[in-house]
């Protein structure tokens, strides 16, 4: 049955040729190079592994409809295999066809890769003799952010912010929450620091205002000393910054919504910001070219047996190099993020994400090669396995598991990937049967994926086929208020226009209520909001939960797990055929193709 319904989707999704619903609906010009990407070339051959790079990467970015990539190689051990390419469109949505093609000069935001720049810059510091990687840093500069009116609020927060040290934040390690609710809102230990894991960009802005202090200079100053500058002081990375771009460069890039939506840099990051954020940020503002980060990289592949520089790539204490064969968690060395390959390489990675733009470097260490790439969209991350596994490209090492491991980042070559952001892109324009039909039939390309069914379902009844007034007893302003959580979650739900607008810095989601209690986004049904009392829970289709209120949780309140509701979904998808899900047999799949 189910191949029966495969042929009739693909006559009916026939459309005039050389046209594509998704670079129709981004408004990029076709063609794409294909509509759907090809299956990672991990374990094949080639007699050619490096012929063309470009060439094979436009075949990866085409049919992911990149607007603009930047990407570079680096091979200790054989430099003529080094390389640099930059390509595609600044701005997606520039008709200046001539002033909007990015090349080797365009910057691009390296986003959290900024945290691998600075921890270069202390590990260079910790060589010269100015600082220790196990100094405790509140000896220098007491932390700030854990106190309440210049004072710790409690003994034990005291014992914490005093235990904290270089090492523990630059091995995420620290204790303290990825981000605050605002820039300066007070923070809380999660952990003691060396306990476990968890990554922490406030600890990385911490240690930064200690380096700041320590070294009498800022994170501009000694960055052009150590890594802008030529050589031999500096790496020579002499297109890059920390600071903010200037909007009379004109070769930056613009960095887009996964659905084509462009803004500025600036822009995105400004919901981010306020008077106290620094104008630097070793979290994540660093400016950047694909060449630039190929002099970092090699410099790096140089000191991996530096004494000093070799402990990046070494676990902490007590703790296993991740396989991703199981649910490991992430381990970091200093900086780097660990994992080891079906081979048994070493490879360490870092990923970096803003608002709309993405980008991943990879080291692998055992065979000194390293490679990353940059884009200026939301959905960068997913060419990334492509990238890092093709041997028509420049392969880092088995990278699949790796990327399975990050379920957020769904890869543009699995199944179902293209149908999923062809039915985004319809809804988002409107065209709600076209954007049924897509869902469906990602489900059905997926082999019933978890997240692509969940995704239906919940579409399904933001748009049902027959519309029916639900009458509900709570007014819409009982869900009023803002919630919070100790790891530095933040929302705020209020009424505009008779509906329920779910709001995070830099964004506004209208609401759709389809029950008491819960409400799912008007366009992109990618999470469910739930509200009992005062606690409101967040459930994504990937099956995470997160757990806000107006009052303070424990750590075992707050839940990443599979949620019920999607376990439901799979047990019934395993018992059941596909068509069985649609509101009746009658219902075909087909009668949902777009009508070109």
């Amino acid at each position: 049955m189910k191949a029966k319904h495969d042929t009739k989707l693909q006559d009916a999704q026939k459309s005039p040729k050389n046209t594509c619903p998704i670079c129709e609906g981004l408004g990029f010009p076709p063609p794409c190079n294909g509509h759907g990407g090809g299956k990672s070339d991990e374990n094949t051959e080639s007699s050619e592994p490096f012929n063309r790079p470009k060439k094979a990467l436009e075949k990866i970015t085409g049919p992911a409809h990149i607007p603009a990539i930047g990407y570079a190689y680096v091979d200790a051990n054989n430099s003529a295999n080094n390389t640099s390419i930059t390509f595609g469109q600044k701005n997606a949505q520039s008709t200046d066809h001539k002033n909007n093609e990015a090349d080797a000069e365009t910057c691009f935001p390296a986003s959290s890769l900024s945290k691998i720049v600075f921890t270069y810059l202390v590990l260079r510091l910790v060589q010269e003799g100015y600082i220790s990687l196990d100094e405790k840093l509140y000896k220098e500069l007491p932390y700030d952010r854990v106190m309440v009116d210049g004072k710790y609020p409690d003994e034990a927060t005291r014992e914490k912010a005093e235990e904290l040290t270089v090492r523990h934040v630059l091995s995420h390690t620290s204790g303290l929450p990825n981000v605050g609710s605002s820039p300066s809102s007070t923070l809380k230990f999660h952990s003691k620091p060396g306990e476990k894991y968890e990554y922490s960009g406030e600890a990385i802005l911490y240690l930064q205002k200690f380096i700041e202090k320590k070294m009498g200079e800022d994170l501009q100053t000694l960055a052009q000393r150590y890594i802008f500058d030529p050589k031999p002081k500096g790496i020579d990375m002499n297109h890059s910054t920390f600071l903010p771009p200037s909007e009379e460069d004109t070769n930056n890039v613009l960095v887009h919504s996964e659905l084509g939506k462009s803004m500025t840099i600036n822009e995105s990051l400004a919901p981010f910001k306020d008077d106290t954020s620094p104008l630097a940020s070793a979290a994540g503002s660093l400016l950047t070219t694909a060449n630039d980060f190929s002099k970092f990289m090699a410099v790096w592949l140089e000191m991996i047996d530096d004494e000093t520089f070799k402990q990046a790539f070494e676990p902490p204490k007590g703790k296993e190099i991740p396989t991703f064969d199981d649910n490991d968690s992430p381990v970091c060395g200093l900086g780097w993020h660990l994992y080891k390959d079906d081979d048994g390489k070493l490879i360490a990675y870092q990923y970096g994400e803003n608002t709309n733009t993405r980008s991943f470097v990879a080291i692998n260490v055992t065979d000194r090669k390293g490679a990353v790439f940059f884009t200026n969209c939301e959905h960068g991350m997913s060419i990334a396995n492509q990238i890092f596994s093709s041997v028509n490209v420049a392969p880092i090492g088995k990278t699949t598991k790796l990327f399975k491991s990050m379920p957020r980042h769904a890869q543009s070559d699995e199944p179902g990937w293209k149908e999923t952001l062809a039915g985004k892109l319809a809804e988002d324009q409107g065209n709600i049967e076209n954007a049924r039909y897509y869902f469906t039939k990602a489900c059905f390309a997926s082999n019933q994926q978890e997240s692509k069914l969940l995704r239906l379902k919940w579409f399904k009844e933001a748009h049902p086929s027959t519309h029916k007034q639900k009458a509900f007893e709570k007014p819409l302003e009982t869900f009023q208020g803002v919630y919070t959580n100790p790891w530095g979650d933040r929302c705020e739900m209020s009424v505009k226009d008779g509906s329920l607008v779910y709001e995070q810095p830099g964004r506004q989601t209208k609401l759709l209520r389809i029950s008491e209690t819960d409400f799912l986004p008007e366009k992109d049904q990618s999470f469910k909001i739930s509200i009992e009392g005062k606690q409101m829970t967040r459930t994504t289709v990937e099956g995470d939960v997160y757990k806000l209120s107006d009052e303070s949780l424990t750590q075992s309140q707050k839940q990443i797990s599979s949620d019920s509701e999607v376990k439901g979904l799979q047990d019934a998808a395993e018992h059941s055929p596909m068509e069985q899900m649609e509101d009746s047999s009658a219902t075909a799949l087909e009668s949902f193709a777009p009508k070109w």
